[in-house]
């Protein structure tokens, strides 16, 4: 059973059942809609072009602060919060610990709130994640993205949109067109993978022992720079781009020309300190650079 409640103007108008909502506006003594959540809940927000935020709550309800104007619609299904606004700006309370999904077409997305698995999908909105994630899966043709976070498991696709990630990462997987993509952090991520048609590639921190980093790009560019001295065992190839290496440091490597998509193209092999870390950087005309 769906338990919908219509907010319009400021004004709240309730239909629903007691086991999922709590008292009435007037006994609480307030007006703020709201409908109760349990662990494991997941909470979609949709909007057509409004802007949303998602901040911290301190109980077990999902809370409407911010209507504004247009109507928002607040409903419960199953193990499902389902909040729906069409083009005004929309601000939340939601406890932490629980599942959400985000759709929004041009409005841009804040997350300031701890959850199990975020998941955020806009066509030109810019996206900013400030509360940390088990997982996340973020989406957007040109809105840029900007997370300063700790996530385990994190996965993120933009067309022209640039990211920007500067908490710490255990795994990431990044595709882009045309954006380039950021990485900071006290610990660069365990395991990353990014294709990438134009978009560069820059990542600063402390490379892991035993990371491994799978980089495909056309024209892109990918810059490592390592905080510590880890070692690694390189696979660098590229047609027209420049490959910079470590300098100063005792390594064996091996370069061939081969063909390599109807092209002569420049490949190395280079074990520097004691290895630890695999990495592999392909680029069509990029460059490559590591220090």
């Amino acid at each position: 059973m769906i338990t919908p409640i219509i907010v319009r103007s400021g004004m709240a108008a309730m239909l629903f059942g007691a086991a999922w909502l709590g008292p009435p506006a007037a006994a609480r003594g307030d007006d703020t809609p709201y409908v109760a959540v349990e662990p494991g809940d997941l909470v979609q927000v949709v909007t057509r072009s409004g802007g949303v935020r998602i901040r911290r709550g301190l109980d077990h309800k999902v809370r409407v602060i911010r209507p504004d104007e247009d109507e928002v619609n607040l409903s419960r299904l199953s193990k499902r919060v389902l909040v729906k606004a069409r083009s005004d700006s929309i601000v939340l309370e939601v406890p932490e610990g629980l599942r959400l999904d985000i759709q929004s077409r041009s409005g841009s997305v804040r997350v300031d709130v701890l959850s199990e698995h975020l998941e955020i999908q806009t066509v030109s909105g810019d996206v900013r994640i400030r509360a940390a994630a088990k997982s996340a899966a973020v989406e957007t043709i040109s809105g840029d993205v900007e997370l300063e976070a700790s996530i385990d498991r994190l996965r993120l696709s933009a067309i022209s949109g640039d990211i920007e990630v500067s908490g710490d990462v255990e795994e990431v997987r990044l595709r882009t067109t045309s954006g380039d993509v950021e990485l900071r952090g006290t610990r660069l991520p365990d395991i990353m993978e990014m294709k990438t048609v134009s978009g560069d590639l820059m990542a600063r921190g402390d490379l892991p022992r035993g990371a491994t980093y799978r980089m495909e790009s056309m024209s892109g560019s990918f810059e490592l720079e390592r905080s510590n001295e880890q070692g690694f065992r390189l696979e660098a190839r590229t047609r027209s781009g420049d490959i910079r290496l470590p300098k100063g440091e005792r390594a064996r490597e091996r370069g061939d020309d081969e063909e390599w998509m109807g092209w002569q193209s420049k490949r190395e092999w280079r074990v520097v300190g004691e290895g630890g870390a695999e990495l592999r950087f392909e680029s069509f005309s990029g460059d490559i650079s590591i220090r």
